[in-house]
């Protein structure tokens, strides 16, 4: 039985090994276990942030209500919050995941958006931040899929590996998002997500909340 010592000392080279073994290779066990929106879903977002908020840079600072901004920090249950809410699910139903960005661009427009976030198992997740080959096998993946890619940023090529990945299904269509998140901020008031919507507003802010 390897151990550690045996990968020198690299986690992600004992993960590859893993791997490897059992979906034949790191690539395809992202494609196979990362979640995302259904495109038909992120549509009706025109994949716009659904809540003006940001990332807080310090703990003390979550929840904090920027008037000048119209904005509020938050750490990432927000975002949890966004794709939790979208799907009609609570965060219990899930063990031992993440909620990850595909693009860690710590503004409004894109830090809630649905076309920028994935949800991967724990052991995947620091690969979404650290590893560029598997970044760059997401951000094309939300490129194909919907047309997503932030402001400033090129648009991403397609890896040699990606034609031969088979993705896992994307969550089932909400037709009906604004209403769906209506109602899930209407039970959620001293969220931070409901509270950004009470002082600044949302996506959907045309429509009564």
């Amino acid at each position: 039985m390897k151990t550690l010592q045996d990968f020198d000392f690299s986690g992600f080279s004992a993960l590859e090994s893993i791997l490897e073994k059992t979906y034949g290779g790191v690539a395809q066990a992202l494609a196979s276990l990362t979640l995302f929106a259904h495109p038909e879903t992120v549509a009706q977002t025109g994949n716009r942030a659904l809540f003006p908020i940001i990332r807080a840079t310090a703990v003390s600072q979550r929840g904090t209500v920027l008037v000048d901004k119209k904005l509020v920090l938050c750490d990432n249950t927000s975002c949890q919050d966004a794709f939790l809410w979208t799907h009609s699910l609570k965060y219990r139903q899930f063990k031992d995941v993440q909620f990850n960005h595909v693009y860690s661009i710590n503004e409004p427009d894109y830090y809630t958006s649905l076309a920028n976030i994935c949800v991967t198992p724990v052991f995947l997740a620091k690969l979404t931040d650290t590893h560029e080959e598997f970044k760059a096998i997401l951000r094309y993946r939300v490129y194909a899929c919907y047309g997503f890619v932030p402001t400033g940023f090129a648009l991403p090529e397609k890896p040699t590996v990606y034609d031969q990945l088979e993705w896992a299904p994307f969550m089932p269509v909400v037709n009906n998002l604004a209403d769906v998140i209506r109602k899930r901020l209407i039970k959620k008031k001293k969220a931070r997500a409901a509270i950004a919507v009470q002082n600044f507003g949302w996506i959907f802010s045309d429509d009564a909340v």
